[in-house]
């Protein structure tokens, strides 16, 4: 049996009569396959794009598919982290209370993701807040909170506004909004060994 990871390994698939086969191998959903199931081998299909000379429209539309966040359409049950097509998630930097509320009714073992999520959410703001006259940082951040999908990647985006921003010569240091719970906790433990 023949998968769109095979499909998009193949050099002859990116000629121009084939070209709708590539398409179909990367922009429509394969039974349980969806073309996100492709990000790891993206930089394979844009090389051999470029190799065989495609279009800015086409190179878009293959890129935009694969890089498109994956929602769960369960209509019955939930997926293994508490989404169903009644409660989609909605990304690290959009936590809500309501999200909050169902997603812990669908699936209560999730609690410590969804502090981290608050956190990631709470400390976006404030960095948005804390810069909107810097349209070079807000540009970068928006487009990091948004490529970086887990909750847990709070310190990798902040690392990487840094970096990004200090090569356009714009020195910053980010700091978070709210301590994580495991920092918490830690805090907490020592003060109670000093007898605090």
């Amino acid at each position: 049996m023949i998968k769109r990871t095979d499909i998009v390994q193949v050099k002859d698939f990116y000629q121009k009569p084939l070209e709708n086969l590539l398409i179909a191998t990367c922009c429509i959903k394969w039974g349980v396959e969806i073309p996100q199931n492709l990000k790891s081998s993206l930089d394979v299909i844009l090389i051999n794009l470029t190799e065989v000379g495609a279009s800015s429209e086409l190179v878009e539309k293959i890129k935009s598919e694969i890089r498109a966040r994956a929602v769960c359409s369960r209509a019955v049950g939930n997926n293994r982290h508490g989404h169903n097509n009644g409660l989609i998630y909605p990304g690290a930097a959009h936590w809500t209370q309501p999200y909050d509320e169902k997603r812990k009714g669908n699936f209560s073992d999730k609690k410590q993701y969804l502090i981290e999520m608050k956190r990631f959410t709470h400390t976006v703001q404030k960095w948005q807040e804390e810069y909107n006259d810097n349209q070079e940082l807000l540009r970068t951040l928006n487009q990091l909170s948004e490529d970086y999908l887990d909750a847990r990647c709070l310190n990798v985006v902040k690392l990487k506004t840094e970096k990004r921003l200090k090569k356009k010569g714009i020195n910053v240091t980010l700091t978070e909004a709210l301590p994580s719970e495991r920092k918490e906790g830690k805090a907490r433990a020592r003060g109670r060994g000093r007898g605090g």
